[in-house]
């Protein structure tokens, strides 16, 4: 018995001996999305403030909010309401949320820029999405990048690239909303797409 033991123990040993080196890297490619969705959401409540709620009830907040809206050229019967949104958050004070959705930039930027007494901004976001063509090329881009940063960390040892072991996408976005929040630092439909590589390593 106590043979059949050691005998295992040395196969087991051998085996992880014997494993193959590998190195695992993150391939990257940048896509800008031409046509993007807009969608953004605000709070309209006196919850923010420290004047008495009846200060202003929230149908006179709505009409001064359209007002707004109007002069920027929009107006709040184009924004959608969610009650139950804003009763969600838990605030003492009456209120409501909106949401604005639209395929045109400029329609946007009224929406955004409409300010009244009242109104608090939850999400300014942009709407991405990547059909099967996008999906190929991106991933080609990510594993040629991921490709170059693994020749380029064993350069200077004495291993080479081998077989392609695993790529993984961590999602597969195809058909999906990718939804992005918009920064001043970022193009609008920026996404970078990131894929997962691992190699094999293998002796000169």
């Amino acid at each position: 018995m106590k043979k059949i033991i050691f005998f295992l123990i040395l196969i087991s040993y051998f085996g992880f001996g014997q494993k193959q080196p590998s190195i695992q890297v993150i391939g990257r490619a940048v896509h800008i999305d031409k046509t993007p969705m807009f969608k953004g959401s605000v709070t309209l409540s006196s919850a923010y403030s420290s004047l008495p709620s009846e200060t202003f009830t929230l149908s006179q907040m709505k009409e001064k909010y359209d007002a707004a809206l109007k002069s920027n050229g929009i107006s709040l019967a184009q924004l959608k309401e969610d009650k139950f949104a804003y009763e969600s958050l838990g605030y003492d004070k009456e209120g409501t949320i909106y949401e604005f959705e639209t395929s045109t930039l400029e329609d946007f930027r009224k929406f955004m820029k409409s300010k009244s007494f009242g109104v608090q901004r939850l999400q300014f976001d942009q709407v991405i999405t990547l059909d099967e063509e996008e999906i190929a090329s991106l991933s080609k881009k990510a594993f040629e990048n991921a490709k170059k940063k693994a020749e380029a960390m064993t350069k200077n040892i004495e291993l080479d690239l081998g077989k392609v072991i695993s790529i993984d996408d961590n999602r597969n976005y195809l058909d999906e909303e990718i939804i992005r929040g918009l920064y001043y630092d970022k193009p609008l439909g920026h996404f970078q797409y990131e894929v997962v590589v691992t190699f094999a390593l293998k002796n000169d």
